[in-house]
């Protein structure tokens, strides 16, 4: 079975695939969502929300934590919590490792690929260290 990291950088070099839909493809199965669900959903977010704002790498592996561990009602405080948590790791371990979530401040070092495989790898990380 491939790593995460591996199986988004694959996604993500195919042909009109963004960096987001790339990394929230590469989780699909945790997510319980199918290839052309995650396709849809992360088609504007890829090149930072299309303005280089937020790095799609960033958002497609925020999307995949919320489908996985998210709030399922208004009562589900616990999950929310959770979430939330995981995901002000996720962006602090991007950020230590790029120095930024930005696209703008990092799409001119062309490491588009790099981005999503360590997007994926990072959320793989915290998903099994704290499910």
């Amino acid at each position: 079975m491939k790593n995460k990291s591996t199986l988004a950088k694959e996604y993500y070099s195919q042909t009109n695939t963004n960096c987001a839909q790339g990394t929230l493809c590469a989780f699909c199965k945790e997510a319980n969502i199918s290839n052309e669900m995650a396709m849809k959903v992360a088609t504007g977010f890829g090149g930072g929300i299309r303005d280089k704002e937020v790095c799609g790498a960033v958002t497609g592996a925020i999307m995949a934590l919320g489908l996985i561990l998210g709030q399922k009602s208004e009562d589900d405080v616990e999950s929310k919590q959770k979430a939330s948590e995981l995901t002000i790791n996720f962006n602090k371990k991007f950020k230590e490792k790029h120095g930024s979530l930005v696209c703008r401040d990092l799409k001119d070092r062309d490491i588009c690929p790099q981005l999503v495989a360590d997007g994926a790898e990072i959320l793989d990380n915290l998903l099994n260290t704290k499910v």
